[in-house]
């Protein structure tokens, strides 16, 4: 019996390991000084002071025209540079796994207009690609279903969260709609390598 529950606790303690966990809800101040500050619409700031409070980005300034006290914990990033995060726009993510295996591929409805799907509801928060996202900057994606005239809604989620209600940051973003092609492709050319045959 107690090789079982040691076995049991191995493999819940390996598995707890291996997943991403969300951060704890920001409670805390931090300052983070003397950083370089990539703004986000092109402008550069060489030496800044950015201010954390409660989980929201309050200050961005330059350190050497304003003068100002620390608040809660400070970061010297010196040397360092400091980048908003990324939004990834129309993405599949937390919707497909692995595009050859069908059973992991969510991202899209039988039929040809589905204005009722809703992404928010197939994403999947422990998704492995999820969890590579956020180690690499991006922070939120706008998760969008495919396929047919009309796909579904599409949700705003963050990419740190538990399940898919913790994700959402807007829950029914919009109705995306597939028009049709306007024009055909034809000629000699295109059929000869469409109508290729050995």
């Amino acid at each position: 019996m107690k090789r079982i529950i040691y076995i049991l606790c191995a493999v819940v303690g390996f598995t707890a390991a291996a997943q991403q966990t969300p951060a704890p809800a920001a409670n805390k101040s931090y300052t983070i000084m003397n950083a370089t500050a990539h703004i986000g619409n092109g402008e550069l700031i060489e030496n800044s002071v950015i201010v954390i409070e409660n989980g929201k980005i309050t200050t961005v300034a330059d350190a050497t025209t304003v003068k100002m006290q620390p608040k809660g914990e400070v970061i010297n990033a010196s040397g360092m540079h400091v980048y908003p995060g990324i939004i990834a726009c129309n993405t599949t993510l937390g919707l497909v796994e692995i595009d050859a295996v069908k059973a992991s591929d969510d991202d899209r409805e039988i039929g040809t207009y589905n204005p009722h799907i809703r992404s928010l509801i197939a994403y999947n928060a422990e998704s492995r690609v999820v969890e590579t996202m956020r180690p690499n900057g991006v922070l939120i994606a706008q998760v969008v279903p495919r396929g047919g005239r009309i796909s579904g809604q599409s949700s705003v989620m963050q990419m740190d969260a538990w399940n898919w209600e913790d994700a959402a940051v807007r829950v029914d973003d919009g109705v995306h709609i597939n028009w049709p092609r306007t024009f055909s492709r034809s000629g000699s050319w295109y059929e000869r390598c469409t109508n290729h045959t050995e």
